[in-house]
Order: C-alpha cells, then sequence, then structure tokens
C-alpha cells in the first residue's frame, strides 16, 4: 500500500500543494480533510508511472532521472514533463488509478 503523508512541511518546501517521493509514498501540504480528490488521482498517477519503470531495484533511478532529464531539457519548466502532462491528464478521471490508495474522507 502507497502511504499517504498530510500537513507535511516537504510540498510547501518545494512551493507545491504535494509531491510523490517514492518508495516513501504522496505528501500533501494540507490536512487529510483539504486535499482535492483531483489532487489525490494526480499524485496517485505518478504512483503509477513509478510502479511501470521496470525492475523494483531500478525504479527509483529510472523515474527519477526521467523526471529530472525532461525537467532541464524542457527549460526547467514543471509543464514541459511528459510525467506531470500524464498525471494531469488523468487527475479528473472518475477512476481512480491506483487501487491501493486508502479510500479518500
Amino acid at each position: 500500500m502507497v502511504r499517504e503523508h498530510y500537513d507535511s512541511w516537504i510540498p510547501r518546501l518545494l512551493g507545491a500543494g504535494a509531491t510523490t517521493l517514492m518508495p516513501f509514498g504522496i505528501f500533501y501540504a494540507y490536512p487529510i480533510d483539504r486535499v482535492p480528490h483531483s489532487m489525490r488521482r494526480h499524485e496517485s498517477q505518478h504512483v503509477l508511472q513509478y510502479r511501470r519503470m521496470g525492475w523494483p531495484v531500478l525504479r527509483f533511478f529510472a523515474f527519477y532521472a526521467t523526471y529530472l532529464w525532461q525537467w532541464a531539457s524542457g527549460g526547467f519548466k514543471y509543464l514541459n514533463i511528459s510525467l506531470e502532462k500524464e498525471a494531469y491528464a488523468h487527475q479528473n478521471d472518475a477512476d481512480w488509478p491506483v487501487t491501493d490508495l486508502p479510500p479518500s474522507p
């Protein structure tokens, strides 16, 4: 199961509402009752992306190398990263993309 951390300083440090840091989980800047469903779906899409990166030992390096390379080669613009484009494309899907996240409050 993916662990979700609420009211965390980590996304605030990054200037974000949430961030996924696999294999450690999803970190939200807000308390559990203020996290929008779309944000949970967006971040859970990153969990799926991470899991698609192949053999578990290499996933960490593959995911973050891909993310950082696309960020740098895309002019250091968050929205130029294909992983983010995919997550935004799915954040309003009615179907829950990750089945092992606990239900939202």
